[in-house]
């Protein structure tokens, strides 16, 4: 089926709804991956079966920190790495992208 060359098993594409919103309530994409797909030959339909998928080149986890840990100007790029710190209310860090909380 032409259609099938569209997406294929193990697929990341995005996802815009109405639904899906930030902290200041503006929309964001959410990131899903096709985990099966299921062609239909009589009815000539597709059935794709995705999963969130949040972890991608710029996913930042987030970590649990020493008391005495530096402000996020003053760590190392070591410490930003494994580390954690509070976004402002821009949903940046200093300009830099927040860290994820799971």
């Amino acid at each position: 089926m032409k259609d099938r060359d569209v997406i294929g098993l193990g697929d990341v594409f995005d996802v815009g709804f109405r639904a899906f919103v930030n902290f200041n309530g503006n929309k964001i994409p959410v990131r899903y991956q096709v985990v099966s797909i299921l062609e239909d030959l009589k009815s000539g339909t597709i059935t794709c079966e995705a999963i969130r998928f949040d972890f991608d080149i710029t996913f930042k986890p987030g970590q649990w920190m020493a008391s005495d840990a530096p402000d996020y100007a003053d760590a190392t790029e070591i410490e930003k790495a494994n580390g954690m710190w509070w976004a402002d209310a821009d949903g940046e860090i200093n300009g830099d992208d927040a860290y994820l909380w799971s």
